[in-house]
């Protein structure tokens, strides 16, 4: 009779035991997740802050309706970012804020741009006037930077197909070319196509603009 309580006294120490030791590992590995979470939260949030000083930086001209509205670009993250994202892992919640953060970014520039056709009759005066009076040449865009494949098809689509055409870009024809092609608002000049393509033309062709 004592030996069967002292073997049931002896489980139920080891039960406990082990209870402890796997509740403890448990903790840790959630406490772990989700501080991972939060970590990346704020990194979301610190990439949302830089791009709004981006584009405040950008050199699109100071007017009031080109400042972009911190407020109003959370406010549309907020509404983008559904509580039901309260009940998904950490990993899946951080990538849908920060395809919130991208199209309210985008959303708010967009804004801004006249609408495609319009935008289309101009960039039919912008692409003869920047070729000026030499041929069009039919060149590699990809190697300008911020300029992928789609992009350069994109580009040349419009008529915009050489370097001397992009390096003569003047500022207030940036915003038919980005709203024509459908591009992220602030990009040409982030990556300052203009200068790349500059410096590309002078390489391939050995002469100036």
């Amino acid at each position: 009779m004592l030996y069967a309580i002292f073997e049931i006294t002896l489980f139920m120490l080891i039960a406990t035991f082990l209870g402890f030791i796997i509740g403890w590992k448990l903790h840790n590995r959630i406490d772990s997740r989700w501080r991972t979470a939060y970590d990346s939260e704020r990194q979301v949030s610190a990439s949302l802050k830089k791009q709004l000083e981006d584009y405040r930086n950008s050199s699109l001209p100071a007017t009031e309706e080109n400042n972009y509205s911190t407020a109003a670009v959370q406010q549309k993250v907020s509404t983008t970012t559904s509580p039901e994202t309260e009940n998904r892992s950490p990993g899946t919640d951080s990538a849908s804020r920060k395809k919130a953060v991208k199209t309210a970014l985008s959303d708010s520039g967009k804004n801004n741009l006249p609408d495609k056709k319009s935008a289309l009759k101009k960039v039919a005066e912008i692409k003869k006037r920047t070729a000026g009076n030499k041929p069009v040449n039919d060149d590699n865009l990809k190697k300008i930077k911020g300029i992928g494949p789609k992009l350069e098809k994109m580009l040349k689509d419009i008529g915009i197909t050489s370097y001397r055409q992009i390096a003569n870009f003047r500022k207030e024809d940036i915003q038919y070319v980005t709203a024509a092609i459908e591009s992220f608002p602030g990009r040409i000049e982030r990556d300052n196509w203009m200068k790349s393509a500059a410096a590309l033309h002078r390489e391939t062709y050995g002469d100036a603009l």
